[in-house]
């Protein structure tokens, strides 16, 4: 068996399947996407996008906001925010999960939130 044919006994992670590290443009498609959702309030709206805009100013781990991203052929299918839960130890929240209402019943949202689960186990 060749080199490049060796399967690896460590299983793929699942955060491997989405983008963590946000780019300037992720402030708008997220502002679009939880929009779209028509579920969150015009504040929450407002938050979701200061939130990007605080993590790309300062970092994750300054401003304690990690992201994942779903990119599809149209833009942002889908993305999560979460972190360290101030004043706790080994404790993390998820803090937003939003799906593209195109993408409903995909198992997007299931295959975002255990990502970030994955992420935060191994941060603590």
């Amino acid at each position: 068996m060749s080199s490049s044919s060796t399967i690896s006994s460590t299983p793929p992670s699942k955060a491997d399947d989405f983008r963590s590290e946000a780019v300037p443009a992720d402030a708008g498609a997220v502002l679009r996407l939880v929009t779209e959702t028509s579920v969150f309030s015009n504040a929450e709206i407002a938050i979701a996008e200061e939130l990007v805009l605080e993590h790309l100013n300062r970092g994750a781990e300054a401003s304690g906001y990690y992201f994942l991203f779903s990119d599809g052929p149209d833009g942002l299918e889908g993305y999560t925010c979460f972190g360290p839960i101030p004043g706790t130890v080994r404790r993390w929240e998820l803090y937003w999960i939003a799906v593209d209402p195109r993408r409903g019943r995909s198992g997007l949202g299931r295959r975002l939130q255990r990502a970030s689960e994955e992420i935060g186990r191994a941060h603590v």
